[in-house]
């Protein structure tokens, strides 16, 4: 294919990508923890202080209030203010209670996201022109750009966008290490992504692993002097660790100090509390870890807190998650392969399987290549499986690209009957032709996206939280109350956004305690109390209330099942009218 006619057509894709993207990022309003995200990374970049930022490393907050800096932005809370997880309430106060423009800041700050999400498509387009040929490529990129997947947390702020863009671009630009031969320039920008992968989310750490394991494996295959090759290697890793800790270091803007002077005091007295627990009094391992975290300075001490309160987290297993209309606490092993089976086009996935078969068979004659699109999946996968944190399928967003690239190799299939090739091709075509449907008959809601294994009118049914509803339909829900003109109503909303900011007018009903929004919100109050009585009138509620989840009383709604909505907006509020 001629160049000029190859950068017009991924110019068109890319392009269709953007346009999706805007458009489902003008239909939303701001979801689940956006305003917190946004709100930190404000003060962050505008007093340099890394101290708010702690369960997770900073460039999403970086990103995200950077372009906020361009604005003039009432900012009334201080540092004292914010530090109780999650930093609902000063943003709460940030976006809706000082005369900020709260739709305004939100585009500010997921513009960026937007930039690298249209980035990333062309990445996966070289990605997988440089590995399975020109025809993959426009296959991967057409996987990319009308992935539902992809769509539904491209433009949000959250950290797994940002982690899924670096650890693709790392290992793309180690693949072309490895496999392309050595530079300077390969291996500093190696470096750089993988920093930025570390700055992103904590499982970037994974990347270390991976890279080992294709480090070994390309020494095993290659027939040059081995001890000589492992020499090279060894300084070339050294010099991606090195690079990558500093660009870390710098994202942290080089902070320097104790842990416990660095962190929010909420969760200094949280490890003082699992030093006590962990360790007598006066013990040499009290000793030891007193002295690490109140008198050793060191550089970001933000990130090993950040480290250890996640793990602190993930050991407690208090999550709940939900699947197949079932709450429980901490997770299924199977949770993810189901998640990703229902919320995946069904021609990516038998696409996906095809490959796989073919790849098993000959698996050692592209052994580092397979290794580079597997191994990813396997490790991002894998964590959250042992882990047993059952929190959506943003979280191992980072292996879409790879699935996307893996299975592009469908158009290289071939076999040695003509007749069985053109079947085959067409067959292609009309899967390609499925996928692209898939796309245009459920946006803008991406999120809320199942094959036709469920349908998104039955997601609910199957999966909550992220997998669907982040409380995105509230602006419809506005326009709804409008165009129906109706005046109050009772409402029970799972998102971040105050509802008073649309002039919506109602009565709360139950929701999770920690919706700073709601009346009378105190965090972990223990005298909170679900009145879960019948309620009379226009209700709207959230699909992730009306079955209970995060709340306290798990059958709260249950006198709603014999009701039948009246409306459903987008699909994650239903409306109903009961009348006495």
């Amino acid at each position: 294919m001629k160049n000029g006619k190859k950068f017009t057509l991924v110019t068109i894709l890319l392009l269709i990508f953007l346009f999706q993207s805007l458009y489902e990022l003008l239909s939303n309003n701001l979801v689940l923890d956006e305003p917190a995200y946004i709100a930190v990374g404000y003060y962050f970049v505008k007093y340099l202080d890394a101290s708010m930022i702690i369960l997770h490393p900073p460039l999403t907050f970086l990103i995200s209030g950077f372009p906020l800096l361009f604005m003039h932005i009432n900012l009334p809370y201080s540092y004292k203010e914010c530090v109780d997880i999650g930093y609902y309430k000063c943003s709460q106060v940030m976006f809706f209670q000082s005369g900020n423009d709260a739709e305004k800041m939100a585009l500010y700050s997921r513009i960026p996201f937007l930039i690298l999400s249209v980035i990333l498509g062309l990445v996966v387009f070289l990605f997988a022109e440089e590995i399975y040929g020109t025809k993959a490529a426009f296959i991967s990129l057409i996987f990319y750009t009308f992935s539902p997947t992809i769509l539904s947390y491209n433009t949000i702020v959250f950290t797994d966008f940002l982690i899924a863009f670096f650890v693709f671009t790392t290992i793309y630009m180690f693949w072309k290490l490895i496999m392309k031969g050595y530079s300077r320039k390969r291996l500093i920008i190696t470096g750089i992504s993988f920093g930025l992968a570390l700055a992103s989310k904590f499982t970037a750490i994974f990347l270390v692993p991976i890279m080992i394991i294709i480090y070994i494996a390309k020494i095993f295959e290659s027939k040059k002097d081995k001890r000589k090759l492992l020499k090279n290697l060894f300084i070339q890793s050294m010099y991606i660790l090195i690079i990558g800790i500093f660009v870390l270091y710098f994202t942290y803007f080089f902070s320097f100090g104790t842990i416990s002077e660095s962190i929010p005091e909420r969760y200094a007295k949280s490890i003082n509390s699992a030093i006590g627990k962990n360790f007598a009094n006066g013990t040499s391992g009290y000793k030891i870890s007193k002295y690490f975290v109140e008198n050793l300075k060191i550089p970001m001490p933000q990130y090993p807190a950040g480290f250890g309160g996640q793990y602190q987290i993930e050991s407690t297993k208090t999550k709940e998650g939900y699947l197949n209309g079932q709450i429980y606490n901490g997770g299924k092993w199977y949770y993810f392969f189901e998640v990703l089976l229902i919320k995946s086009p069904i021609p990516l996935i038998l696409f996906f399987a095809t490959i796989l078969f073919f790849s098993l068979r000959n698996f050692k004659k592209e052994l580092i290549n397979n290794l580079f699109m597997l191994l990813p999946i396997i490790f991002f996968i894998g964590v959250f499986i042992i882990a047993n944190f059952n929190l959506g399928l943003r979280h191992i967003l980072p292996i879409m690209p790879f699935i996307f690239l893996f299975s592009s190799q469908i158009v290289n299939v071939k076999f040695r009957n003509r007749n069985a090739n053109i079947i085959f091709r067409f067959l292609i075509l009309v899967m390609l032709a499925w996928y692209v449907a898939s796309n245009l008959s459920i946006r803008p809601h991406y999120a809320a996206y199942f094959n036709e294994l469920v349908g998104p009118e039955n997601g609910h049914k199957y999966l909550l939280s992220s997998n669907l509803d982040m409380g995105q339909d509230l602006k419809r829900l506005r326009d709804y109350i409008n165009e129906n003109k109706i005046g109050k109503i009772k409402l029970s909303y799972h998102g971040a956004m105050d509802p008073a900011y649309y002039n919506i007018s109602y009565d709360p009903l139950p929701m999770e305690q920690y919706i700073p929004w709601a009346p009378g919100f105190e965090q972990n109050n223990p005298n909170y109390k679900e009145d879960c009585s019948k309620k009379y009138g226009i209700i709207a509620i959230s699909v992730s209330n009306l079955h209970n989840y995060h709340l306290i009383n798990q059958s709260c709604f249950s006198w709603l099942e014999n009701y039948a909505p009246i409306k459903r907006i987008g699909y994650t509020i239903f409306v109903y009218n009961i009348t006495k």
